[in-house]
């Protein structure tokens, strides 16, 4: 996964305290595991690829799409 660095610079700063203000949304395991160093609420986007029975990280919250997401905010 590629970033910008100045994105990943600020991330660094903000990840020192846990904050879940900052959500994040992938759909892959690697999203997952950087979304959990980064101290961030990590919400999983299920595919038909990477369902939640695989994951080998737990997300805080796992959506079926994205306009579920809505019931969330």
């Amino acid at each position: 996964m590629m970033l910008n660095p100045n994105l990943w610079k600020l991330l660094k700063k903000i990840s020192k305290k846990p904050n879940k203000n900052i959500w994040y949304i992938g759909d892959t395991d690697l999203d997952l595991k950087f979304t959990k160093n980064m101290k961030c609420f990590s919400i999983f986007l299920e595919n038909k690829i990477l369902n939640k029975s695989k994951l080998k990280v737990k997300p805080d919250l796992i959506i079926k799409n994205l306009s579920n997401l809505k019931d969330f905010i």
